[in-house]
């Protein structure tokens, strides 16, 4: 961008700089050579369009002077009109790579709600009210035995990336700390003393809320 600024500005300044007794065919095609290049690098619309608008001006201008010294403008008028051109298609060309990112960008996908989680289960929410009632207390160990157990009976479904957003789902449900990830997802065993309480406060529930 800056480039195509400085190549513009010294297109200006040559353009006010100008003998059209003395044809530099050298110099002339040199800077337009220069604005023609900095155009097909620059990938900013509203850069572009801010160019096109001054060679649109420049042009003008130069169609006036041309009825006293035709040959020299003549060329002039010719080159702007060919910068113009590479701007309108360097515009296309930004706009269809802007259309191509937007198509090949994939949408975030959105992560599951609590309920979602929740399968054979008619009434979540009754349900879900029901187990934080009756385990006001139980953290780490004991939360992964609840879910061990609604994992069993197929209530819950945690896929293999989802464990620790549901965690941290069941933890804004319950209102409270239910202990770290890693205390809950990483743990090999549990010892029976955790166990055998949970599935005795856990079975009625799941028996009555249950559909199949």
């Amino acid at each position: 961008m800056e480039a195509t600024k400085g190549n513009m500005v010294d297109f200006l300044k040559f353009l006010n700089e100008i003998n059209p007794t003395y044809f530099d065919e050298r110099k002339t095609l040199k800077v337009i050579e220069n604005l023609s290049k900095a155009i097909r690098e620059t990938e900013t619309i509203y850069e572009l369009l801010k160019i096109r608008k001054s060679l649109d001006d420049i042009q003008n201008d130069l169609i006036v002077k041309e009825e006293r010294f035709p040959t020299y403008y003549k060329l002039l008028i010719g080159k702007v009109e060919q910068l113009e051109k590479s701007i309108n298609n360097q515009i296309q060309l930004v706009e269809k790579t802007i259309e191509a990112s937007q198509q090949n960008s994939k949408p975030e996908k959105l992560k599951k709600t609590l309920f979602q989680f929740i399968n054979y289960i008619e009434d979540k929410e009754a349900f879900l009210l029901e187990l934080k009632n009756a385990f006001p207390t139980e953290i780490g160990k004991s939360i992964r035995a609840i879910i061990d157990l609604l994992e069993n009976e197929d209530i819950l479904i945690i896929g293999t990336r989802e464990y620790k957003h549901f965690v941290k789902l069941l933890e804004e449900y319950f209102g409270r700390n239910i202990g770290d990830y890693n205390g809950i997802q990483n743990i090999k065993t549990i010892d029976k003393a955790i166990s055998n309480p949970i599935n005795k406060k856990l079975k009625p529930l799941i028996i009555k809320y249950k559909t199949t």
